[in-house]
């Protein structure tokens, strides 16, 4: 395996995420381990951080698995993310979620 030279591995448990700004060059090795790697790649944008992909088919699971926390990164406090369209009852929520 050919290594670049600053390449800094993430190892982390599962049930962990990494986050980084997007203007940071980032690649994986191949795995060299029996199982397969898992990647939830979820991308945000404004709203100082906001969920651009709809990962709503997996949410329930991954919230009763890793917590509120991960409701919050899935966008389920986000006003603009309601059925209906904006959700204003959720305004202050989101606006202090994206001082975290």
């Amino acid at each position: 395996m050919a290594e670049c030279a600053g390449a800094i591995a993430i190892e982390c448990p599962p049930g962990s995420f990494a986050m980084w700004d997007g203007s940071l060059l980032h690649s994986n090795y191949p795995r060299v381990i029996e199982g397969e790697r898992v990647v939830c790649h979820i991308t945000y944008t404004r709203l100082r951080m906001r969920l651009v992909e709809d990962y709503a088919a997996y949410a329930d699971a991954l919230i009763d698995e890793h917590g509120e926390n991960m409701g919050q990164m899935l966008g389920r406090e986000d006003m603009l993310q309601g059925p209906n369209g904006a959700d204003y009852s959720k305004l202050l929520q989101t606006f202090n979620n994206v001082k975290r």
